[in-house]
């Protein structure tokens, strides 16, 4: 388990006023909420089965009156995976194709605006590495960019699922940030190598 928090009675009953309101507990003139215990569980045992198999566990204790945990949404989640997977590769490969051609498309709007600088510095002997590289080096910024734009959204959307369904971190949204930094710096790179073979080394 990753983390264990007992909620009181009094506990319960404010978190139930601010979703809710107080008119209910004003009518009833008492607090009918009992005390409870919230779990958080490590990803590996968000899935049904498992999840159900806690509950049953919970449930054998005497002191123990009932386990409540979203099973709807969880088996909403398990039967859609194979669509959520699919539908993902999808959109990454849009998002990978739409990323190289707009690096692609930058570095060549730059190229055109350049053009007379980079005749200038072939007659005066300059190298192809020499000429190439601030173009690769504009790409990677762009890949670079564009990937911290990306998790910063991430982070987001995930902190915004978090607060929503608070009684169930998924695991879908989790980013190794590494990873997506070197990708965006490598498709920034592709970007920008498209546009130099196509129009700067022709």
């Amino acid at each position: 388990m990753k983390s264990i928090k007992h909620i009181t009675k009094d506990e319960a009953l404010r978190i139930f006023e601010e979703e809710n309101g107080s008119e209910m507990i004003d009518i009833l003139e008492f607090n009918p909420l009992p005390a409870s215990i919230r779990i958080n569980l490590y990803d590996e045992y968000k899935s049904k089965d498992k999840i159900e198999k806690i509950s049953e566990t919970f449930v054998k204790n005497p002191y123990i009156t009932e386990v409540a945990y979203p099973k709807k949404m969880v088996e909403i989640i398990e039967s859609n995976s194979s669509s959520f997977l699919f539908y993902n590769l999808i959109i990454l490969i849009v998002v990978i194709l739409a990323s190289i051609f707009l690096v692609s498309n930058t570095i060549r709007l730059v190229i055109a605006a350049k053009r007379k600088n980079i005749e200038i510095k072939k007659l005066l002997g300059a190298t192809k590495g020499l000429i190439q590289t601030p173009f690769l080096i504009d790409g990677v910024i762009q890949g670079l960019v564009g990937s911290l734009l990306f998790i910063l959204v991430m982070i987001i959307f995930r902190l915004i699922l978090q607060t929503t369904y608070s009684e169930l971190t998924l695991n879908i949204l989790n980013v190794n940030y590494f990873f997506v930094i070197g990708t965006g710096i490598l498709l920034g790179l592709t970007g920008s190598y498209i546009s130099i073979k196509r129009f700067l080394l022709n």
